[in-house]
């Protein structure tokens, strides 16, 4: 059908503007977040670099001991990445109606050797600048433990920030599309229920190597199966296409011509679909037709007993039905549905049966199938609600995607808070165990190594709200039929990731405040 496509464009570019961004993100705080760790570590052990320095340890001794270090880090992170891609191979590849994306093995492999060539000089840097630093300072403050200035935490809350930010618009996003894919479900073919959606099987019947009459035949051979209730014939699927898209207002006039998505229906289309008739009555002749009334709406006059023509027959409207929605991608321009008859051609066969039967009637069909057609030939047989996740791949597909993302974002920020509250904790061994000596609770321990976390993370969520807004509406705008995010979800979500992160610093800080002050100002 013409006009589908064009609507796909804006949001495949939103969401590839969307996905790209966030995933660069991801990937330079993760990379902050190592290198923000490795430096802290070695920063951490200023003391023994210089005791090694007094034992004649040379800057590039002490280079080559940071790199090699690092290097395990980065060949355990590699081999994870490598055999990731070995698991996921073919698993990244989407093909739905308007685009494809292929990850190939090969192509895939060739990054990972970039990203980790690059990995390597980038470590190669920090332990230079990191050898640098360390020959640079005295024997005495090296000894001391080094200079510990509050300044030095700013980068890191800068970089735990963001990292709460992407963490808390993943999740705001997921909900997002998580409501979107329902509203959807709903909202197509929204006069059958969920649970009628999912007992309706979608059989294409379109293969060339079977003419009509053999199909008919194999589709009396599907209504003799017991548990099929009623089947319905179509020329196209109802949400593949139409039959057409114009239809004349004056016979032999082509001047006449207007735009109308047209529907070849047969008789036990509107009770199949569940769809009423809001005015007039049903078709009784094959000169009588049915307009929905999103078109009556956009005609703007009353259009019982309007005749209509097409190159072929002479039509008059005869019935006014409830809206009948197949995208939620673009605006409905309104159906007419005119009578079909399935000697001229079946494309498509719907059957409806009991939910607790769909499986056993689905391998049943699939059996069928497989006897009528040649070997080469693979057999298509899904549900009418597998067709609706087909026909809207964005919401569906990156929903998943998104989801991802997200799992990945509170994984990465979680480990950011950790790496930060030890690092913390290893730079204050000595202060905690004083603390803990002359008194101090470990309520008050808490609040000393997870304020400054919590600092960070609260306002970073505040923010968080309006960008979240912000790509939540550009997201939304693809809809016609749009989902809508209210306050309480926004709060709720908000909620959810500070009690995760709030979790995670109180682990942490339990497990220090609780460790025995004699055994930290031994090892100090």
């Amino acid at each position: 059908p013409t006009g589908r496509f064009p609507h796909a464009l804006r949001p495949l570019s939103i969401t590839s503007w969307i996905t790209g961004t966030m995933g660069l993100l991801i990937l330079l705080v993760g990379l902050l977040n190592f290198f923000h760790f490795l430096i802290g570590s070695y920063f951490n052990r200023t003391k023994e670099f210089s005791v090694m320095k007094v034992n004649g340890c040379s800057g590039g001794q002490l280079f080559t001991l940071l790199f090699v270090q690092s290097l395990l880090v980065v060949l355990a992170a590699s081999l994870l990445m490598l055999w990731g891609i070995e698991v996921t191979d073919g698993r990244l590849d989407y093909s739905v109606e308007f685009m494809s994306m292929t990850f190939s093995k090969s192509l895939l492999m060739r990054h990972a050797a970039q990203y980790i060539g690059l990995l390597v000089l980038l470590c190669a840097g920090i332990c230079l600048v990191a050898t640098l630093r360390i020959r640079r300072i005295s024997v005495q403050d090296g000894l001391g433990g080094g200079r510990r200035r509050r300044q030095s935490h700013r980068g890191r809350n800068f970089m735990l920030g963001v990292q709460f930010f992407l963490c808390w618009l993943f999740v705001a996003l997921s909900a997002a599309l998580y409501l979107q894919s329902e509203k959807t479900s709903g909202t197509l073919l929204h006069t059958l229920s969920m649970q009628e959606k999912a007992s309706i099987l979608s059989i294409p019947l379109d293969y060339s190597c079977l003419n009509n009459a053999e199909k008919q035949s194999l589709v009396g051979r599907f209504k003799s199966l017991a548990a099929v209730e009623d089947a319905l014939l179509a020329d196209v699927s109802y949400l593949g296409g139409s039959s057409g898209n114009l239809m004349m207002t004056e016979k032999g006039n082509d001047n006449s011509w207007i735009e109308v998505e047209v529907m070849r229906v047969p008789a036990n289309f509107f009770s199949f679909m569940n769809i009423p008739l809001e005015q007039g009555r049903a078709p009784k002749t094959e000169a009588d037709i049915v307009a929905d009334r999103t078109w009556q709406q956009r005609m703007e006059k009353d259009i019982l007993g309007m005749p209509l023509y097409d190159s072929q027959r002479d039509y008059t409207v005869c019935g006014i039905c409830a809206p009948f929605q197949t995208d939620t991608y673009s605006k409905s321009i309104g159906y007419v549905f005119l009578p079909y008859n399935p000697s001229d051609y079946i494309g498509h066969c719907y059957l409806k049966c009991p939910s607790g039967q769909v499986q056993e009637v689905k391998a049943r069909v699939e059996q069928l199938l497989r006897e009528a057609l040649p070997e080469s030939v693979p057999v298509r047989v899904g549900t009418l609600l597998d067709d609706i996740h087909d026909r809207q791949p964005l919401e569906y597909t990156m929903k998943n995607i998104v989801l991802f993302f997200a799992v990945v974002s509170i994984l990465i920020t979680l480990l950011g808070v950790y790496s930060s509250i030890t690092l913390d904790t290893e730079r204050r061994q000595k202060e905690v165990a004083i603390r803990k000596v002359n008194g101090a609770e470990a309520s008050s321990i808490l609040r000393l190594l997870g304020r400054d976390v919590l600092y960070v993370a609260v306002p970073a969520v505040v923010i968080g709200i309006a960008a979240s807004w912000y790509v939540n509406s550009l997201w939304m705008d693809m809809f016609s039929a749009q989902a809508s995010m209210s306050a309480a979800v926004y709060v709720l979500i908000g909620v959810a990731v500070l009690a995760v992160i709030t979790g995670c610093v109180l682990w942490k800080s339990w497990r220090i405040a609780n460790e025995n002050p004699v055994l930290s100002i031994k090892s100090e």
